[in-house]
């Protein structure tokens, strides 16, 4: 493992690693945090709220995803700005300070791993287009016999807690079953859907 520490930023949506996000930077610490990553040319790390299920409470992801800057849309006179950023190398998050003075945003040790998320999967592959194309969207469809299960994500509904499943399981083949199951059940409520809506008109 290779560890840094990281600014950190969550979000209420995950990034995966290889997505694309537009944020809009206004709270004070995060204009601070913005500002200290440009000068430097440096990454922020992205973890995610989750919810502690005894109690319901909102808890901070333990692993997250550096995002680097790709670019600065705008930038107002408050000094709020919008950019895109893409997420790039997973952590797991250590020593977490929420306030890392004398800077006003949080910051954590990050312990950087490795983990194997190139698929040659047919069964996903071929699953994800039956989706998109029962979605109506055959402009898109996937023709590589081989891609990152992170992108293949991007292109379902994938909810953000299991958006965190997906980041923080190391086996490939543990992320291929993740993302074949939500599949199935995808490919089932839409097949529930278009018989429904054929009923409806039917009646």
């Amino acid at each position: 493992m290779n560890q840094t520490t990281l600014p950190i930023f969550p979000l209420n949506n995950l990034i995966l690693p290889g997505e694309k996000k537009f944020l809009h930077i206004f709270e004070e610490r995060y204009k601070e945090l913005l500002k200290d990553c440009l000068n430097s040319g440096s990454d922020f790390g992205v973890v995610t709220w989750l919810k502690n299920k005894p109690d319901s409470t909102r808890v901070l992801s333990e692993f997250g995803v550096a995002v680097k800057i790709v670019r600065i849309l705008k930038t107002t006179e408050k000094g709020e700005t919008d950019l895109i950023v893409e997420g790039d190398g997973i952590f797991k998050m250590t020593n977490f300070k929420s306030v890392a003075s004398p800077k006003l945003y949080g910051m954590a040790e990050a312990d950087f791993f490795q983990t194997e998320y190139i698929t040659r999967n047919t069964e996903l592959i071929s699953s994800v287009n039956s989706v998109l194309k029962m979605l109506g969207k055959n402009m898109v469809s996937i023709n590589t016999d081989e891609i990152s299960v992170f992108k293949l994500a991007e292109k379902i509904n994938l909810s953000n807690e299991e958006k965190y499943k997906l980041l923080k399981c190391e086996a490939l083949e543990g992320k291929e079953n993740l993302m074949l199951n939500k599949i199935k059940q995808e490919i089932l409520i839409l097949d529930a859907e278009k018989k429904l809506d054929g009923d409806f008109w039917l009646n």
